[in-house]
């Protein structure tokens, strides 16, 4: 006799299925309103419409975060669809939904924001015209390095030697083409709507930016072993691959906080956050910070 396997429910706790069913709702309802009211003549629903969709689009991004968790679905199954459903609309769909939960769990369990391109080493090897050209975009809001990265990653198939990265070409090109065609409909339609998406993009970009650069940061224990050096900000994140025993003058970026793993009365030392320039008070023990190597 064998025991009838119990199903699962569809949400993975017993008070998650009204707010997650009202916050998926909301996300999909705002973006397809908020596309169909960039369409209409009146400039005041134009406007309307660009706030309502760049507020879906940062609800879906948030929902990735849920959905990478695994904390609305029970099957982690739906929650990858319904994850890959919302990056379609917020923009990631380039990445694999796989490949960005692993490197969230990573940023928790590691402590490290794990990524493989270096936007400050990038842009130091660029003309001084370049650099001053992306200065002057970021200080008009115009998320100018997040653009950059986010055209790395579409191209990162098709430069990188990396086989896994490469076995992806197909799925990446697909997705580039039917992206493509779709934003040309919409411009076909109206340039005015293609516009007005675009910019609802760059205001969830810089939503998320801000949100990320004023959350506090997780602090790492003074004793663990996995203590890393971390900022809060996505564009200065610490991206060059490091010894484990890198000291506490080699963490870069802003708001980094350095823990030393040998000894559990040792105080954690704070990089001065406004002043990015200058030198990190000296730590006496080493931090340890994990690999940021893919």
């Amino acid at each position: 006799m064998t025991a009838t396997a119990k199903k699962k429910p569809l949400f993975r706790y017993t008070d998650g299925p009204l707010p997650n069913t009202l916050a998926m709702s909301y996300t999909l309802f705002g973006y397809v309103a908020g596309v169909a009211l960039l369409f209409v003549a009146n400039p005041w629903l134009n406007a309307l419409g660009t706030l309502l969709l760049a507020h879906a689009m940062v609800i879906a991004a948030y929902l990735i975060h849920e959905f990478a968790h695994g904390t609305i679905f029970s099957v982690p199954k739906q929650n990858q669809w319904a994850g890959n459903v919302c990056s379609w609309m917020a923009g990631s769909c380039y990445a694999e939904f796989q490949d960005l939960r692993k490197k969230h769990m990573r940023h928790h369990v590691d402590r490290a924001d794990v990524i493989t391109f270096d936007s400050k080493a990038f842009l130091m090897a660029r003309p001084v015209w370049v650099r001053k050209l992306v200065l002057a975009l970021e200080w008009a809001y115009v998320p100018a390095v997040e653009l950059i990265m986010h055209w790395y990653v579409v191209a990162l198939p098709f430069v990188t030697g990396n086989e896994k990265h490469r076995a992806r070409r197909g799925q990446v090109a697909l997705i580039f083409v039917l992206r493509t065609a779709l934003f040309a409909i919409v411009g076909l339609f109206s340039l005015k709507a293609l516009a007005f998406y675009a910019l609802a993009w760059m205001i969830m970009l810089t939503v998320l930016r801000f949100a990320d650069a004023t959350s506090t940061p997780t602090t790492p224990s003074p004793c663990s072993r996995k203590a890393a050096c971390r900022t809060t900000s996505r564009a200065t994140a610490p991206t060059s691959s490091r010894t484990p025993t890198a000291t506490w003058s080699r963490c870069a970026g802003r708001r980094s906080t350095c823990c030393c793993s040998t000894s559990a009365s040792t105080t954690p030392t704070t990089r001065n956050p406004w002043r990015p320039g200058t030198a990190c008070r000296s730590c006496t023990r080493s931090c340890t910070a994990a690999p940021t190597t893919r």
